[in-house]
């Protein structure tokens, strides 16, 4: 479902982010052809609709680029389902697949599962089972 919305953020950020760049551009078109064409009175005002239409054009883009940013950080972060599956994983492996044959493999993997418990996925009962079965 977070993959989902990050990428319909990215595309909403992205329809945005075109839509301000048409608007600016066209803003700047519809300027540089009127101005030879009409009295001086009206080209002021229109100036000041031509400067609105470039604002509200950067306020697009602006707020394209901010949902862009956002989707890319949905969709490039693990949820916290991924991340518990992962830490299992590891697990498995340290405790089944993996021989330990060196002081430093013991270490590393203790202190791996040290952070697994730091980031709350071990609880402290669970840590001290997995240290035992690493040690032995």
């Amino acid at each position: 479902m977070k993959k989902f919305f990050g990428v319909l953020l990215l595309l909403i950020g992205l329809f945005g982010a075109v839509t301000g760049m048409a608007t600016i551009a066209s803003s700047q078109a519809s300027s540089d052809c009127i101005e030879s064409q009409v009295s001086a009175e009206f080209a002021n005002s229109y100036r000041e609709s031509i400067e609105q239409g470039k604002i509200i054009g950067g306020v697009f883009v602006g707020i394209g680029l901010v949902f862009f940013v956002i989707g890319i950080v949905l969709v490039a972060t693990k949820t916290k389902k991924q991340r518990l599956m992962e830490a299992e994983l590891l697990l498995l492996k340290t405790n089944h697949g993996v021989v330990i044959n060196s002081n430093v493999d013991l270490v590393g993997a203790i202190e791996q599962l040290g952070k697994l418990k730091d980031k709350g996925l071990l609880s402290e009962e669970e840590f001290i089972e997995q240290k035992r079965k690493i040690l032995n």
